[in-house]
């Protein structure tokens, strides 16, 4: 074994050991991120109220108005239901990246399996951007 050799299986068993030893910290930071670009957006981009009533004057009948406002009414709520759900699943997703993450992170160490580990760690990012994306499209 050369001595660089050993110095590259060092050094990936050092990193594998510190994001194992630390990745409640990465992952917190990451989140924390993801928090504050949160925060910028929220006042940045204009929150508008949703008016929920609906112009019918080109639809004739009482029955077809009524059907209209009603199918109007029950998308309202159902992408209310939506958002929360997305919202959950998301608190969710974290959790589970915050019991896996330091079983996956240590798989830098293998050279075969060091792609998977970072891609956890791009998914942990992306989960940080992940309720930016709703606060947009919500707002």
């Amino acid at each position: 074994m050369t001595p660089r050799l050993f110095g590259e299986i060092a050094f990936y068993y050092l990193i594998a050991f510190l994001l194992v030893w630390q990745f409640d910290i990465v992952l917190d930071a990451t989140i924390e991120l993801g928090n504050a670009l949160q925060k910028i957006a929220d006042k940045v981009v204009p929150a508008k109220e949703v008016d929920t009533a609906i112009n019918l004057d080109g639809v004739k009948g009482y029955w077809m108005k009524t059907a209209m406002n009603a199918i109007g009414g029950f998308t309202h709520y159902i992408s209310g239901i939506v958002i929360k759900v997305t919202m959950m699943l998301r608190y969710y997703q974290i959790y589970i990246a915050g019991v896996l993450g330091p079983v996956i992170v240590a798989f830098f160490v293998n050279r075969s399996l060091r792609s998977i580990a970072i891609n956890f760690l791009k998914l942990i990012g992306a989960y940080a951007l992940q309720g930016l994306v709703v606060l947009v499209i919500v707002r």
